[in-house]
């Protein structure tokens, strides 16, 4: 089991190997094409603010609207997603570790918007209070894009072309000041993690 997903209705939604589950009374049911899901595995699943529930199939990403049954297509290609989230704004977001981190969309036609793309390779993002995208790296450290919708429109960017690049802090630090910039203790992606945001201050 990869992933679990709780809807607005109270239904539990996991990922697996084997597919898409979906937890009906006391037994788990297997989602597949009388629901429109045709993937034979599921890798990630995410319910956003509005109750939608998004799926990483096999190599695609489907949408199921609150209170429907039938999943309907957005046309994003994936190889391996890792998560999904949704930004302030509304925005979906997806991170893929063998790709890149970015915003998706529906596409009903052959035209796609230039939609933001972060290449890197990444597992976990989040979203903080402030609207801005944290991206977790395999190597490269913790980057912050401080305002991702002013990426509309230009495409796809490189990791270290468009986001403030913080290090993992070697020593422990609550806060103290270093030349006027700060390192700061905080959780993420529910670890305690301590980072320099040196390259972060202005």
């Amino acid at each position: 089991m990869r992933k679990l997903a709780l809807a607005l209705d109270g239904t539990v939604w996991a990922a697996t190997s084997r597919g898409l589950l979906r937890l009906a009374g006391q037994h788990w049911q297997r989602v597949g094409e009388d629901w429109g899901y045709s993937s034979s595995r599921a890798q990630a699943v995410f319910v956003d603010r509005g109750g939608t529930l998004w799926v990483a199939g096999d190599d695609n990403i489907v949408f199921l609207p609150a209170g429907k049954n039938q999943f309907l297509p957005t046309g994003e290609r994936v190889v391996e997603v890792d998560q999904i989230v949704q930004a302030p704004s509304g925005e979906i977001w997806i991170a893929e570790m063998t790709h890149s981190v970015r915003q998706i969309g529906i596409h009903e036609h052959k035209a796609s918007p230039r939609l933001p793309e972060i290449i890197v390779g990444s597992a976990a993002i989040l979203f903080d209070d402030t609207g801005s995208l944290w991206i977790t790296t395999a190597g490269e450290g913790i980057g912050r894009l401080r305002f991702p919708e002013q990426m509309a429109g230009h495409g796809a960017m490189q990791f270290r072309s468009c986001v403030e690049v913080t290090e993992a802090a070697p020593q422990h630090h609550d806060r103290s000041s270093h030349g006027g910039c700060v390192s700061r203790r905080r959780k993420l992606f529910g670890v305690d993690s301590y980072y320099d945001e040196r390259r972060a201050c202005p």
